[in-house]
């Protein structure tokens, strides 16, 4: 069992970088510099060990300092175990390179009595770097959290600094930018419909976490396919949103966007198996959004539009992302299609 806890040197390197290339053309390490070295870091008396945070704390600034004389910039990562307060010596060398590395090394004393907690220890670590490159993980995922309603909150965080947010009543939006584990916001601004006193709540309750403020929050992509973004409000309490990629992110490029009629009515077909086709017909608009092609003839639609829901009471128009898929599978179409927007919606004749 697992009573102690460790503090680790850890450095996420950028593999093949300039700092690895100039490590590798290095001279060897001279003896005497390694003995120096040792004895800036060991004491015969102090052990350094959990319970000893004064000899703990030396160690690691000194490892901090000796790291910043080279210029390899490092922070400390404070974590809680007991109700003592350990850190680690997080430093990154060449972190712009695209594969990147992350090593570590106990900085505490390793007994037969107490086991340090390398997982914890590397799990922070990680936590950490998740949280540098939170600018980048943001925008590639649709942050959901499920209050029970109707409908989700979704949030939506784009390059650009523009952050949105899916109420189920009105929509939100603010900015954004992120900075030690923090996410600040500007004004939110919003439409001004009346909805159902229940997402009416739901819509005071985002525009109050979102408001304005400093949010603290913790990101885990341990699961790349479905991350958690915990964010804090105001009284301190956290709520967690799951994470969906984006199409951008999941088909790995930017889409086409169309525009397609839909059909009421389907039309049986036979694609890889027997099923029912969508009758489409595309439409084509100029920079003034004036409709200036629209096929002449249905065409069946083999493929499916993703968060599209097909109604055989209502004529549809509506705005389509293509992308795109690389190196589809025999039976598979090149393309997939999502769902963007709706533009025009007609019940039709005989439907009431």
């Amino acid at each position: 069992m697992i009573k102690g806890c460790c503090t680790v040197l850890l450095l996420l390197i950028g593999l093949m970088g300039p700092s690895l290339c100039a490590a590798n053309s290095s001279k060897n390490a001279q003896v005497s510099h390694l003995e120096l070295f040792f004895s800036q870091i060991m004491s015969v008396d102090e052990y350094r060990n959990y319970k000893n945070l004064k000899e703990l704390n030396r160690v690691s600034a000194w490892i901090k300092g000796q790291m910043q004389r080279f210029g390899i910039p490092c922070q400390f990562q404070v974590y809680v175990v007991n109700n003592l307060s350990y850190r680690n010596v997080i430093c990154s060398l060449d972190t712009q390179a695209k594969t990147k590395m992350v090593m570590g090394a106990h900085y505490d004393v390793f007994s037969a009595r107490y086991g340090a907690d390398i997982q914890r220890a590397g799990d922070l670590a990680v936590a950490t770097i998740q949280q540098k490159n939170a600018d980048q993980i943001l925008p590639a995922y649709y942050w959901e959290l499920n209050r029970g309603l109707e409908r989700p909150v979704v949030l939506s965080f784009n390059a650009q600094g523009r952050l949105s947010a899916v109420t189920g009543c009105n929509g939100l939006g603010t900015t954004w930018s992120v900075k030690n584990n923090i996410i600040t916001t500007s004004e939110v601004i919003g439409t001004e419909m009346a909805c159902d006193a229940a997402l009416m709540e739901q819509e005071r309750f985002v525009s109050q976490l979102l408001q304005k403020r400093d949010i603290p929050f913790t990101l885990n992509t341990t699961d790349p396919d479905k991350p958690t973004l915990m964010l804090m409000a105001a009284n301190g309490q956290t709520y967690e949103f799951i994470g969906k990629m984006t199409p951008e992110t999941k088909y790995q490029g930017q889409a086409e966007t169309i525009f397609l009629e839909i059909a009421p009515d389907t039309k049986p077909c036979t694609g890889v198996v027997q099923q029912s086709c969508l009758q489409v017909k595309e439409v084509k608009y100029d920079q003034n959004g004036l409709k200036t092609q629209v096929d002449k003839d249905w065409t069946l639609f083999y493929d499916q539009i993703e968060g599209f829901q097909h109604s055989q009471n209502e004529r549809h128009m509506i705005r389509v992302k293509r992308f795109e898929i690389n190196h589809p599978a025999a039976d598979q179409s090149k393309y997939a299609y999502i769902f963007d927007m709706a533009v025009e919606r007609e019940i039709v004749k005989g439907a009431l």
